[in-house]
């Protein structure tokens, strides 16, 4: 199978690279090409070039990976293409752009016969019965080396790591005031807020952690798998009126149950920016650290091992490929 993956944008996340390298580790039989245009955290593998796209990587793919918005096809320069060599279609949907404006999606992926994935399950449960949640992708092995390489415990100090792309949406403020608070009560706590670093410089940091806080109103993303994979314990939370007044975008109602139906049980310790303080204490105890370290261990083996991932996708890929062509 020749499989295009390709981002008018940046690559939301390194998921087009992780995944990418991924498929050539697992599926050396298939061809698997990502290609992004703007500069991101994260390696790129290739910076797309039209000329290219055109006579070299668009040709031979039997499925077209798109990310985030569908209607990137009918662009000037992407209907070239399309008009005259029609793909069968996948699209990815990363956050923002699905969440603002969902109808408008839902109605290109019918326009456009596609398969559309969604990479967390608060995307999916907008429209669960027209899109599949794919889980991110990763392997464990090379963020057990970061863990391997950096980690060197304290002893009676706990450091927390947090890496917000958004401050007011992640709850940055509220964590940093309930490390005050316990500073102030004695406790030996140190916070690490990672912020506009490669990937490699915030995987490294983060090793160093004993706890990561991920985001407190929509569940968890890529920063909680990388800790995940590292073993180390997640606090998060699901919020979805404080969810809706921050990011003003589709928010579904029970995003919490469409959780617990995928998962059966959250694979973080549960925080709200009331109670931080109170999840931080308890991981305090290494009882409660290792507790937690080892659901989040279970989660990512059983929904975000690369070996997981892949198959899944290329089920998807399959299926997109079966249902034949969009012709305009």
């Amino acid at each position: 199978m020749n499989i295009l993956n390709l981002s008018l944008g940046q690559d939301t996340g390194g998921q087009q690279w992780r995944l990418a390298k991924a498929w050539r580790d697992l599926l050396p039989n298939d061809h698997y090409v990502s290609v992004t245009t703007s500069k991101t955290f994260y390696p790129i593998e290739n910076r797309l070039d039209w000329m290219r796209l055109r006579n070299e990587w668009w040709p031979p793919a039997d499925v077209v990976h798109l990310n985030n918005d569908l209607r990137f096809i009918e662009r000037q320069q992407m209907r070239k293409l399309t008009v005259k060599q029609p793909k069968p279609y996948v699209i990815h949907h990363h956050g923002t752009m699905y969440r603002t404006r969902p109808d408008y999606h839902l109605e290109a992926l019918q326009e456009y016969k596609a398969h559309a994935i969604c990479s967390t399950v608060d995307l999916w449960a907008i429209a669960p019965d027209k899109t599949t949640w794919l889980p991110q992708c990763y392997d464990r092995e090379e963020l057990m080396e970061y863990r391997r390489s950096e980690y060197k415990p304290k002893e009676g100090v706990l450091r927390v790591a947090h890496a917000p792309t958004n401050r007011p949406i992640k709850g940055t403020d509220a964590l940093a005031n309930a490390v005050y608070k316990l500073k102030r009560l004695g406790q030996r706590i140190e916070l690490d807020i990672i912020e506009g670093v490669k990937n490699e410089e915030c995987l490294r940091r983060k090793a160093q952690a004993d706890v990561f806080v991920d985001q407190l109103i929509l569940g968890y993303g890529c920063n909680a798998i990388e800790a995940w994979g590292m073993g180390m314990p997640v606090i998060a939370g699901v919020d979805v009126e404080g969810a809706k007044s921050k990011i003003r975008q589709a928010v579904p109602d029970d995003t919490r149950e469409r959780m617990l139906e995928q998962w059966g049980r959250y694979p973080w310790l549960e925080a709200t920016e009331q109670t931080l303080t109170t999840a931080l204490l308890k991981l305090m105890d290494p009882k409660a650290r290792t507790y937690w370290a080892n659901r989040g261990i279970g989660h990512f083996n059983k929904y975000h091992a690369h070996t997981v991932v892949v198959p899944m996708l290329r089920k998807v890929y399959e299926a997109a490929i079966t249902n034949g062509r969009y012709s305009h």
